[in-house]
Protein backbone atom coordinates (compact mmCIF):
# COMPACT_ATOMS: atom_id res chain seq x y z
CA UNK A 1 0.00 0.00 0.00
CA UNK A 2 1.30 3.47 -0.86
CA UNK A 3 1.88 5.94 1.94
CA UNK A 4 1.32 9.66 1.58
CA UNK A 5 1.72 12.66 3.86
CA UNK A 6 -0.70 15.55 3.41
CA UNK A 7 0.86 18.99 3.89
CA UNK A 8 -1.73 21.75 4.20
CA UNK A 9 -2.59 25.02 5.92
CA UNK A 10 -5.01 24.87 8.85
CA UNK A 11 -7.27 27.16 6.83
CA UNK A 12 -7.66 24.31 4.33
CA UNK A 13 -8.55 21.68 6.95
CA UNK A 14 -11.93 20.76 5.43
CA UNK A 15 -10.34 20.11 2.04
CA UNK A 16 -7.42 18.18 3.58
CA UNK A 17 -9.74 16.01 5.65
CA UNK A 18 -11.89 15.15 2.61
CA UNK A 19 -8.77 14.36 0.58
CA UNK A 20 -7.36 12.15 3.36
CA UNK A 21 -10.63 10.23 3.68
CA UNK A 22 -10.99 9.74 -0.09
CA UNK A 23 -7.34 8.68 -0.56
CA UNK A 24 -7.71 6.22 2.30
CA UNK A 25 -10.85 4.80 0.66
CA UNK A 26 -8.85 4.47 -2.58
CA UNK A 27 -6.26 2.28 -0.88
CA UNK A 28 -3.64 4.86 0.05
CA UNK A 29 -2.30 4.92 3.60
CA UNK A 30 -2.56 8.57 4.65
CA UNK A 31 -0.64 10.50 7.29
CA UNK A 32 -2.38 13.71 8.32
CA UNK A 33 -1.56 15.55 11.52
CA UNK A 34 -4.97 15.81 13.15
CA UNK A 35 -5.48 12.05 12.95
CA UNK A 36 -1.95 10.88 13.64
CA UNK A 37 -0.73 13.20 16.42
CA UNK A 38 -2.24 12.63 19.84
CA UNK A 39 -2.22 14.52 23.12
CA UNK A 40 1.11 14.33 24.90
CA UNK A 41 3.14 13.54 21.79
CA UNK A 42 5.94 15.78 20.54
CA UNK A 43 4.18 17.07 17.43
CA UNK A 44 7.31 18.31 15.63
CA UNK A 45 8.92 14.88 15.96
CA UNK A 46 5.71 13.21 14.76
CA UNK A 47 5.60 15.43 11.66
CA UNK A 48 9.18 14.50 10.83
CA UNK A 49 8.40 10.80 11.30
CA UNK A 50 5.28 11.14 9.15
CA UNK A 51 7.34 12.62 6.30
CA UNK A 52 10.08 10.01 6.70
CA UNK A 53 7.62 7.09 6.58
CA UNK A 54 5.76 8.42 3.55
CA UNK A 55 6.58 7.88 -0.10
CA UNK A 56 4.61 10.87 -1.40
CA UNK A 57 4.12 14.36 0.05
CA UNK A 58 0.82 15.75 -1.22
CA UNK A 59 1.13 19.55 -1.05
CA UNK A 60 -2.24 21.28 -0.72
CA UNK A 61 -1.47 24.64 -2.31
CA UNK A 62 -3.35 27.80 -1.44
CA UNK A 63 -2.26 31.35 -0.56
CA UNK A 64 -2.41 30.31 3.11
CA UNK A 65 -0.25 27.22 2.65
CA UNK A 66 2.42 29.07 0.66
CA UNK A 67 3.03 31.43 3.59
CA UNK A 68 2.72 28.73 6.27
CA UNK A 69 6.02 28.13 8.04
CA UNK A 70 5.12 24.48 8.68
CA UNK A 71 3.98 23.74 5.14
CA UNK A 72 7.29 25.16 3.91
CA UNK A 73 9.14 22.98 6.44
CA UNK A 74 7.23 19.84 5.36
CA UNK A 75 7.89 20.50 1.68
CA UNK A 76 11.58 21.20 2.19
CA UNK A 77 12.02 18.27 4.59
CA UNK A 78 10.31 15.96 2.10
CA UNK A 79 12.54 17.28 -0.66
CA UNK A 80 15.62 16.75 1.53
CA UNK A 81 14.48 13.15 2.20
CA UNK A 82 13.99 12.52 -1.56
CA UNK A 83 10.24 12.06 -1.30
CA UNK A 84 7.94 12.29 -4.30
CA UNK A 85 6.35 15.75 -4.15
CA UNK A 86 2.83 16.07 -5.55
CA UNK A 87 1.52 19.65 -5.59
CA UNK A 88 -2.22 20.09 -5.89
CA UNK A 89 -3.66 23.55 -6.50
CA UNK A 90 -6.72 24.06 -4.31
CA UNK A 91 -6.85 27.87 -4.47
CA UNK A 92 -4.93 29.89 -7.06
CA UNK A 93 -1.63 30.93 -5.48
CA UNK A 94 0.68 31.48 -8.46
CA UNK A 95 1.48 35.05 -7.36
CA UNK A 96 2.28 33.88 -3.83
CA UNK A 97 4.56 31.13 -5.17
CA UNK A 98 6.41 33.60 -7.40
CA UNK A 99 6.94 35.87 -4.38
CA UNK A 100 8.15 33.04 -2.11
CA UNK A 101 11.85 32.47 -2.71
CA UNK A 102 11.99 29.07 -1.00
CA UNK A 103 9.00 27.62 -2.91
CA UNK A 104 9.18 29.37 -6.31
CA UNK A 105 10.72 26.20 -7.82
CA UNK A 106 7.26 24.58 -7.49
CA UNK A 107 6.14 26.71 -10.45
CA UNK A 108 8.21 24.36 -12.65
CA UNK A 109 6.33 21.28 -11.40
CA UNK A 110 3.09 20.12 -13.01
CA UNK A 111 0.20 20.67 -10.58
CA UNK A 112 -2.99 18.71 -10.26
CA UNK A 113 -5.73 21.33 -10.31
CA UNK A 114 -8.51 21.02 -7.77
CA UNK A 115 -9.68 24.64 -7.98
CA UNK A 116 -13.46 24.32 -7.82
CA UNK A 117 -13.32 20.86 -9.39
CA UNK A 118 -12.55 18.23 -6.78
CA UNK A 119 -14.15 15.38 -8.74
CA UNK A 120 -11.92 16.08 -11.76
CA UNK A 121 -8.72 16.49 -9.72
CA UNK A 122 -9.07 13.58 -7.32
CA UNK A 123 -8.57 10.67 -9.78
CA UNK A 124 -5.18 12.03 -10.88
CA UNK A 125 -4.08 12.58 -7.30
CA UNK A 126 -5.22 9.13 -6.23
CA UNK A 127 -3.57 7.46 -9.23
CA UNK A 128 -0.29 9.28 -8.56
CA UNK A 129 -0.29 8.41 -4.87
CA UNK A 130 -0.85 4.73 -5.64
CA UNK A 131 1.97 4.76 -8.23
CA UNK A 132 4.44 6.36 -5.86
CA UNK A 133 7.51 4.47 -7.08
CA UNK A 134 7.96 6.93 -9.96
CA UNK A 135 9.24 10.46 -9.42
CA UNK A 136 6.83 13.36 -9.94
CA UNK A 137 9.39 16.12 -10.10
CA UNK A 138 13.12 16.20 -10.55
CA UNK A 139 14.45 18.66 -8.08
CA UNK A 140 18.17 18.78 -7.33
CA UNK A 141 17.67 16.48 -4.35
CA UNK A 142 15.33 14.00 -6.10
CA UNK A 143 17.07 13.79 -9.47
CA UNK A 144 19.72 11.41 -8.17
CA UNK A 145 17.24 9.05 -6.52
CA UNK A 146 18.14 5.42 -7.03
CA UNK A 147 15.37 3.42 -8.69
CA UNK A 148 16.35 0.44 -6.53
CA UNK A 149 15.71 2.27 -3.26
CA UNK A 150 13.99 -0.04 -0.80
CA UNK A 151 10.25 0.50 -0.38
CA UNK A 152 10.16 -1.70 2.73
CA UNK A 153 10.27 1.18 5.19
CA UNK A 154 8.32 1.03 8.45
CA UNK A 155 4.57 1.33 8.23
CA UNK A 156 2.85 4.17 10.01
CA UNK A 157 2.58 3.63 13.72
CA UNK A 158 -1.23 4.00 13.71
CA UNK A 159 -3.91 3.36 11.11
CA UNK A 160 -5.97 6.37 10.10
CA UNK A 161 -9.33 6.39 11.92
CA UNK A 162 -12.42 6.24 9.72
CA UNK A 163 -14.25 8.90 11.71
CA UNK A 164 -14.10 12.50 10.52
CA UNK A 165 -14.85 13.76 14.01
CA UNK A 166 -11.24 13.54 15.22
CA UNK A 167 -10.25 16.37 17.52
CA UNK A 168 -8.07 19.11 16.13
CA UNK A 169 -4.86 19.86 18.06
Amino acid sequence: MSRCFISYSRRNTNFAERLARDLNDAGVEVWIDFRQIHAGERWKDEIRRGVERSEVIVIVLSPDSVVSEWVQFEINYGREKNKVLLPIMVVDCYAELRANESLAWLLDVHFIKFEGRYEQGFPGCSRRCRASARSVCSTPSTAARSPTRSRASKRFSRPMPRSSSAARG
